[in-house]
Formats: C-alpha cells, structure tokens, sequence
C-alpha cells in the first residue's frame, strides 16, 4: 500500500508540474519573439505637456465644450441589474469635423472613472481631436469580455452620430 501510495504520488507530479510551469518560474506563457505592430495609421502627438496637472473644468475661454454624461449604451450588470453607459465628449465650438479618440479610462478594471484625466483629454483636445471618455463595466458589475463589448458599442455609437 505504500509503495502503491509513493507509486501515485510521483506520477501525479510528473504530470502535474509540466501544467504549472508553462514558461517562467510565475507559471506565465511567455511569447519566444514580439512581432513589430503596424503603427503606419497611427498619430503621435509630439507637443503634448509632460508636466501632469489637475483639471477641474475646461477653461471659459477655451474653444472646446466638455459634453457630459452622453448615453451610448443599455446593458445590464453581472446581477442582472439594467445600467445605462455614458460618455464624456471634448468637442469644438465650431461644426468642424474633426478626427475621434476614444479614452478609456485605466484602473485595472476595478473601477473606470469616465470624468477622470481630464487634464490628459483636454491636452488631446487642444491638438485638434474630440476625445471621447467612455464608461464600462468593471469587476464589481461585470467580466472583462463586458468592458471590450462596451468600447466597442461606444465606437459604433460615434461612428454612427459623428456628424452631429
């Protein structure tokens, strides 16, 4: 019986431990090589300011409106819950027509405060884009796969009112 036991034992760490060390000694997978990313569509802005500064309101005498509080989205909470999703818009006081970035908010998706970095957005908006600041589920009202699904329908939601 205890070799029997030994006998098992060995076996379940012989295949047992190929399953957790699946790269570093974390357990992560690590790539082999980093394949360079296509950036040929991509804009960078150069004369942004490095300094970080608080910003509570858009400056009265700045060409740019922050529009809040948008509605783009019903969906419902990890309880079933209805929730309505919004965004915050830095538009332009005239009715030029003007390239989107949407901003999503970073905090390890725990919490995605849309009216935060405002400072950050309005630097954007200075460079001549309407930034676009989006709500989404976190882990307290939904999965991960709920926050993509969310950004995605706030792209639809600016690709279809664009022009307004």
């Amino acid at each position: 019986m205890k070799t029997q036991s030994i006998l098992v034992f060995i076996l379940l760490a012989i295949f047992s431990i190929p399953a957790f060390a699946q790269g570093g000694p974390d357990g992560l997978l690590m790539p082999k090589f980093i394949t360079p990313t296509d950036n040929s569509t991509s804009t960078l802005l150069k004369d942004l300011s490095k300094e970080r500064r608080f910003l509570g309101e858009i400056p009265a005498e700045s060409e740019i409106n922050l529009l809040k509080d948008i509605a783009f989205h019903k969906s419902k909470s990890i309880d079933g819950e209805p929730m309505s999703l919004s965004l915050d818009l830095l538009t332009f006081k005239d009715d030029k027509i003007r390239p989107c970035v949407v901003y999503v908010v970073g905090g390890g998706f725990s919490s995605a405060a849309k009216e935060r970095n405002l400072y950050d957005r309005y630097e954007i908006a200075k460079a001549g884009y309407v930034v676009a600041s989006v709500q989404y589920h976190v882990i307290s009202n939904g999965i991960y796969s709920d926050a993509v699904k969310d950004i995605k329908a706030a792209i639809r939601f600016l690709r279809a009112n664009a022009k307004e």
